[in-house]
């Protein structure tokens, strides 16, 4: 794991070493105004420009985890943790997780996830939504494939 302090002291030192390379490639398009801020960098200015560009990407908050609101939900046995003596295989958990980026709007895939809790196997399978109909065809596929069927 990298110190977080340590890593514009490493950054600027190699942002400087690498001017001229970029600067000999004309791809890059590195002017001479751009080559003298480049070969000036200071570890402050290293840290800032990441620090920024990592908060604009940063998913703040997302979830697409809500509460059904049906009758059987009292019926369905809910365990938050597991023995792991009286753990036989076979006995599997579920979730399910959004591939939505940043807001969760509009159609987007999730993936269902079926993990063995005695062997650590995983199944998973792809879902156009988390419409009923897409979750109970993945579950009887994942079902269907287990060795034990």
């Amino acid at each position: 794991m990298r110190s977080e302090t340590k890593f514009p002291q490493l950054l600027a030192p190699m942002i400087r070493g690498m001017t001229g390379f970029l600067e000999a490639a004309p791809e890059y398009g590195i002017t001479a105004d751009m080559k003298k801020l480049l070969t000036e960098v200071s570890p402050a200015e290293a840290d800032l420009s990441p620090a920024a560009a990592r908060k604009k990407l940063e998913i703040m908050g997302v979830s697409t985890a809500r509460t059904a609101q049906t009758p059987l939900r009292g019926q369905i046995p809910v365990r938050t943790h597991f023995n792991r003596d009286a753990v036989k295989p076979g006995s599997f958990a579920f979730d399910t997780a959004a591939h939505c980026g940043g807001p969760a709007s509009g159609q987007f895939c999730k993936t269902l996830t079926g993990a063995d809790v005695f062997s650590g196997w995983i199944e998973e399978r792809a879902l156009r939504n988390a419409a009923n109909h897409w979750v109970f065809e993945a579950f009887s596929d994942i079902h269907s494939a287990l060795p034990s069927h």
